[in-house]
């Protein structure tokens, strides 16, 4: 028994066992050093394949493209309805370009397309870290490829758009959102950065207004929150955005009463500053000056502007909504309540929804990553056909409107002390559809058809609806006489034949006919091609146009058989006759000439021989000469008081009295009967005073 526990003494005196310290590999160096190669990996291949992605996008999308952002020299918001903080960045850049001598019209282009997809590259890499703290490695990178492999994303992210600016701010700031599982907290950024996002553009309130209240409402401490976060940032963003506002819409200069620091120091005087967020939402929802550009039914975002948006993602983004609910139920509210909101807003469009794109992409990822057996060939379809999507929209659809920019280019290589007449470039096709100096970057004139929207002034008036009501009547009324056109007009293949007697009676020959669409949609800009017609006119103005003092000599001898005119035309004669009835000589001499010259270019085309033909003719081909009432009053006044025959024959003073009894703004054909008997009138004047 001894011996027993002598043995059971010895076996408890056995040595103490140590275990060893072994260092994590997901703390070591060499682990460190792993994650970080391929971070590095990942931000590479990101700015590769956004800098690609920039260079293969040559297509247009909306005119907000260029006109919100490019072209800022403009002016155009005179509601004050948009801010400048999103074109200030971009007129940063062309100062620098400036500044350095550099500000060619191939930088102007690319430069801030480049810095947009350097962004994007930047949100997009944000966007793959927040997936990789809150899921699986195998989860982050399926979301991540989903994410690049958007077609919709491809499309819009290296452009200079707002809503493309508003996305990437999304992504940054959610990559701070306290959201469930997310390591990368602070409030303090994401704020700011959703700040930020709302004075681009005042909408991104919509996507962010539910985060924002899930926020509120996980937050322990609300009255912090409120006082040290929302209040602040929210104030300092407005004064930012006011004081920017301020600047650049002059109400320095149009107020001598207003000044943006008083030396009164009053701060009242802030109020009547520039809101453009308030006036936003003014003049967009409450006044319904977004209908202007279109309106769609209450269903278009659930009926296929979504289906459109996510593209080939969609089923996979149910499928991944139905195993993430609970998870990310924030974010499928976020993305649904936005739809909802937009749905109610008549003017809808694609990429008002593009914001809450990434938001789906993480549905989408987890979809992949559940799919064990089909995730290879799931992915290959996204592959396929995103890239299908991608190319063809980058590449083809809508792209004569760029194209064309680089043929006006070359008209700036034309010397501005040379040829006569200079470059006059007219685009005859629905407002902003193309960029302009911009894209062209040389004191070249170029005029577009206006279409402000009606903003509730009196006599308001739509230059472009205007156009396409009648296109050819509008030509010649805009145009009366050949020194007064354009040497370039720019227009879709659609509306040539409808003014192609106006292009030929002007000599216009087409230079340049360039694709655009496959798929034409909206008012005349339903085209297939796209045209550039230029002037063979080498004409000068004086040659077409001789000035009131000119001589006989530059006149036509001959108008009509028994209408003949002496070597030279004494000028002060018809200054004599304008102060009989107290008008200045120069306009009833401007008239004069215009109507002599009209009546002159019909006989010359026509081979008209007498007086009843140069009427008829006039009314058949120049109805777009207008003329003001008063001018006839002007004719029968100088009758009256010079006791002259002023009528020849009774049709003509048929022609007289009607337009007499006419008010300015009739009918076209009562306006050519009045354009007829002026031309007519005039020259009998000119016969009885000077023969």
């Amino acid at each position: 028994m001894e011996n027993l526990r002598s043995r059971l003494k010895l076996g408890s005196k056995s040595k103490d066992v140590k275990l060893r310290k072994r260092r994590s590999l997901l703390y070591s160096k060499e682990d460190g050093r792993l994650l970080n190669h391929d971070l590095l990996k990942v931000v590479v291949f990101t700015v590769v394949f956004r800098l690609v992605n920039c260079v293969l996008v040559q297509t247009s999308f909306v005119p907000d493209e260029y006109w919100q952002s490019l072209e800022v020299a403009h002016r155009m918001w005179k509601a004050g309805i948009r801010g400048f903080t999103f074109p200030l960045f971009f007129a940063f850049l062309y100062k620098i370009l400036h500044l350095l001598n550099y500000d060619t019209v191939h930088l102007l282009i690319w430069l801030p397309r480049v810095v947009q997809a350097l962004l994007a590259a930047f949100a997009d890499v944000k966007f793959y870290l927040l997936i990789r703290t809150l899921e699986t490695e195998d989860v982050s990178r399926w979301t991540f490829f989903c994410h690049l492999c958007s077609w919709f994303s491809w499309f819009c992210c290296t452009r200079t758009l707002t809503n493309t600016a508003e996305t990437t701010l999304t992504c940054l700031a959610l990559f701070y959102f306290p959201l469930p599982g997310s390591k990368t907290y602070s409030s303090k950024k994401y704020l700011s950065l959703v700040a930020l996002a709302v004075l681009v553009r005042p909408t991104a309130l919509i996507v962010w207004f539910p985060l924002l209240m899930y926020h509120f409402w996980q937050e322990e401490n609300k009255l912090r929150l409120i006082t040290r976060r929302y209040i602040p940032i929210g104030i300092l963003a407005v004064l930012i955005s006011a004081l920017i506002d301020c600047l650049f819409y002059e109400k320095v200069k149009q107020s001598q009463q207003l000044i943006c620091l008083r030396s009164d120091g009053n701060i009242w005087s802030l109020f009547q500053w520039t809101l453009v967020q308030l006036n936003f939402i003014k003049f967009n929802i409450l006044y319904g000056v977004a209908d202007f550009y279109g309106s769609h039914p209450w269903h278009w975002y659930f009926s296929q502007g979504f289906a459109v948006v996510i593209g080939p993602h969609l089923p996979f983004f149910l499928h991944g909504c139905s195993l993430a609910f609970r998870k990310y139920r924030i974010l499928l509210a976020t993305v649904l309540w936005t739809i909802v909101v937009y749905s109610f807003l008549p003017h809808k469009e694609f990429r008002f929804i593009y914001p809450v794109l990434p938001f789906c992409m993480i549905f989408c990822g987890i979809s992949l990553a559940h799919l064990k057996a089909w995730r290879r060939p799931a992915a290959a379809f996204l592959l396929v056909s995103n890239l299908v999507l991608a190319l063809y929209t980058g590449l083809i659809h809508q792209r004569g409107t760029l194209d064309i920019m680089s043929h006006l280019q070359r008209l700036c290589e034309v010397s501005s002390g040379s040829a006569r007449p200079q470059p006059d470039v007219f685009f005859l096709m629905p407002c902003h559809s193309t960029p302009l100096y911009s894209h062209v970057h040389c004191p070249l004139t170029m005029r577009i058809l206006e279409c402000p929207p009606d903003l509730g002034e009196d006599g308001y008036a739509e230059e472009a609806a205007q156009f396409y009501s009648n296109p050819l009547l509008w030509l010649r009324t805009a145009f009366p006489y050949k020194s007064s056109l354009p040497t370039h007009l720019v227009l879709f293949d659609v509306l040539e034949k409808e003014i192609s007697t106006f292009l030929q009676a002007n000599n216009f020959t087409r230079t340049a006919e360039i694709f655009h669409t496959h798929v034409p949609e909206g008012r005349p800009c339903a085209c297939l091609h796209f045209f550039l017609i230029g002037s063979t006119c080498d004409r000068s103005e004086d040659e077409i146009y001789p000035s009131a003092a000119s001589s006989a000599g530059d006149l036509p001898r001959t108008v009509a058989p028994g209408v003949a005119f002496s070597e030279e035309v004494p000028v002060d004669v018809v200054v004599e006759v304008s102060e009989h009835v107290a008008v200045q000589a120069v306009v009833f001499t401007h008239v004069a000439q215009v109507a002599l010259h009209s009546a002159y270019e019909v006989c010359e085309e026509h081979a008209v021989v007498d007086e009843e033909s140069v009427v008829k003719e006039a009314v058949d081909e120049r109805p777009e000469f207008v003329p003001v009432v008063e001018v006839v009053d002007l004719l029968l006044q100088v009758a009256l008081q010079q006791e002259v025959e002023l009528f020849s024959s009774d049709w003509l003073c048929g022609f007289v009295e009607e337009a007499h009894g006419l008010q300015v703004g009739a009918v076209e054909d009562a306006a050519a009967s009045l354009h007829a008997a002026l031309v007519a009138a005039l020259i009998l004047v000119l016969e009885n005073l000077l023969g």
